[in-house]
């Protein structure tokens, strides 16, 4: 291989493959570095963003670090997507899709539907949606999608409180309840 190294008359350092024809490496002016190729760090070195910034690749090869002092913030199409914040929270502009999730702990943060600031999950399917609202009174109201509440579990008294009728019957040796209308949850 014929390197040849120089400084263009835009005052670009540049490093010239011969053989390829090809500026392998330029340094503008400015600072910014052009590489023709792939950048491959040895195990363990860091590329560095300022004082306290970095990414790392781990000794075993199969980890990535990206660290930071502050929150990482992950803005494809110019606006902020995901927000890891350095306290350990994670912030997502929007929906979160997962296959399998094990969850330690959910927490519930103030929504606009069911109900105006009650904290709610709401589990959708193509036919029909549930929603789980956790009221202020230590109350978890189990609803339909229309909203119409289905069962109300009271923290305070420990009761358990069933809007309509209530069946449980087998399908396929599985246990259903089935709650006024005949939907089965």
């Amino acid at each position: 291989k014929t390197y040849e190294t120089y400084v263009d008359a835009s005052g670009n350092y540049i490093i010239y493959d011969e053989d390829a024809s090809r500026n392998d490496l330029v340094i503008s002016s400015g600072g910014d570095a052009t590489f023709s190729g792939n950048v491959t760090l040895a195990s363990d070195k860091k590329v560095n963003f300022g004082a306290s910034s970095y990414i790392e690749g781990a000794t075993s090869g199969t980890k990535l670090i990206l660290r930071s002092s502050d929150d990482m913030l992950f803005q494809p199409g110019s606006s902020t997507k995901l927000t890891l914040e350095a306290g350990g929270n994670a912030t997502f502009a929007g929906n979160v899709t997962a296959n399998n999730v094990t969850l330690d702990n959910i927490l519930l943060t103030p929504a606009t539907l069911p109900a105006i600031n009650t904290p709610s999950i709401s589990l959708r399917s193509t036919n029909n949606e549930i929603y789980f609202q956790a009221g202020s009174t230590n109350v978890f109201n189990f609803m339909k999608a229309d909203y119409s509440t289905m069962l109300v579990l009271d923290g305070a008294t420990n009761a358990a409180t069933f809007i309509g009728n209530v069946t449980v019957s087998k399908t396929s040796g599985i246990p259903v309840v089935s709650i006024e209308s005949g939907d089965n949850y």
